[in-house]
């Protein structure tokens, strides 16, 4: 146990280890049982303990099953009590009314609590990563429904990066449901701490995320435990809002470059597309149409043969180095996408032909399984004018992006 009530008032056990004077005067009056236990339905007798192994720190004379006190201690580990011993002789020093082990709860003491000026508090909640979701949210709800704020301080490995989706819930919580979502991790030594914060800004460009760019993961800075302080009644590390609005700076101006590289990308493979396509056009394109209008006419008075070519597709080619003709080419194409190329190649819009060689050229496994699916699906559809076109169509759009089936 870390205090006891001694003459009325609270004494803590570190504050004792400190002076020899005190020590002496606490050793004589454990020795006369003066000394008693803070909870206020216990007020049994307890004892000062000192030695070279242990820390200072009290005990009951006799065991008391009825003693929310004695319970909480034994709950807390030396790594709990050393980090909160650190932070209250830190907080003390700089002036604020900081307390330990306060009960503001029913059946429950408080770790720390700092008290302000107009009459507000902050509890301190310390814990590991053992401390469960109930416990959290009942513990909460207490603090809320008297309407004081609640800090929970997570002691743990610092060293190591932190991703929100893959960390223990106590720091999910404060990451996803303290006010300003971030969260404080103090190492066992009670030396340093790290401070993560989440990013709550969209980064997107064409209404998708941006990545690496949009990210879940979140800021972390380290620092001393002696940088520690109090803002807007809440604790933080020093100057660590403005280096995390820094970072979020640097994210804005990655993510403007990016997208300034991809516009101007874009822009010259559109421009090379243009000068390509308008060095095909002239007579040999007239003749092209001339003759698809020939055929069309001839299909619809003629009954179709299967062997007959309908749509000469020999012309249709593409560059290797040709990529897509508008944005949607960066993205991933559904089945609906690649229908609505093929009907308007199966119409015998050229460009969508070109459109289809280019998409399959880069597209993805997935992607290609969507395409093949749609060929096999209409080689064993019935055959007329229109399927047959399709086969034809889809096999040299296969062909031409050197895609082997």
């Amino acid at each position: 146990m870390d205090t006891c009530l001694w003459n009325e008032k609270l004494v803590i056990a570190s504050d004792i280890s400190n002076s020899y004077e005190l020590e002496k005067k606490i050793r004589i009056a454990s020795a006369h049982k003066e000394l008693m236990c803070p909870d206020p339905q216990c007020e049994a007798v307890i004892i000062y303990r000192h030695g070279e192994k242990k820390q200072a720190h009290f005990a009951h004379l006799k065991k008391s099953d009825a003693c929310d006190y004695d319970e909480y201690d034994r709950s807390n580990n030396e790594y709990i009590k050393k980090v909160k011993t650190t932070l209250y002789n830190h907080f003390n020093s700089l002036g604020y009314d900081i307390q330990m082990d306060v009960k503001l709860l029913e059946h429950h003491y408080t770790h720390l609590t700092i008290s302000f000026n107009d009459g507000s508090k902050i509890a301190l909640e310390l814990g590991t990563k053992a401390v469960t979701a109930n416990h959290i949210e009942k513990i909460s709800k207490q603090y809320f429904d008297k309407n004081i704020t609640v800090r929970w301080i997570v002691i743990d490995n610092i060293e190591t990066d932190l991703k929100e989706s893959q960390t223990y819930y106590i720091k999910r919580s404060s990451l996803n449901e303290s006010e300003n979502r971030d969260l404080i991790v103090i190492d066992f030594e009670a030396d340093n701490v790290a401070q993560y914060k989440m990013d709550l800004d969209k980064y997107q460009y064409n209404n998708n995320d941006f990545y690496p760019v949009s990210n879940q993961n979140p800021y972390k800075y380290v620092s001393n435990i002696s940088q520690l302080t109090i803002l807007n009644k809440d604790i933080s590390l020093s100057g660590f809002n403005k280096l995390f609005e820094s970072w979020k700076l640097k994210k804005q101006a990655q993510l403007l470059s990016s997208i300034e590289e991809i516009e101007i990308k874009k822009k010259r493979r559109e421009k090379l597309l243009n000068s390509r396509l308008s060095a095909t056009k002239g007579p040999e394109i007239k003749a092209e149409v001339k003759q698809n209008n020939l055929r069309k006419s001839i299909a619809k008075t003629q009954a179709y043969k299967p062997d007959e070519e309908p749509f000469i597709l020999e012309k249709i080619t593409i560059p290797r180095t040709k990529l897509a003709l508008d944005g949607t080419m960066f993205y991933k194409w559904g089945e609906e996408d690649f229908k609505e190329k093929i009907k308007m190649a199966v119409d015998e819009d050229i460009t969508a032909v070109k459109m289809l060689i280019s998409k399959v050229f880069e597209c993805d496994e997935n992607e290609l399984s969507i395409l093949i699916a749609l060929l096999a699906k209409a080689r064993s559809a019935p055959q007329n004018l229109k399927t047959v076109k399709c086969i034809k169509i889809l096999e040299h759009v296969l062909k031409q992006a050197r895609r082997n089936i």
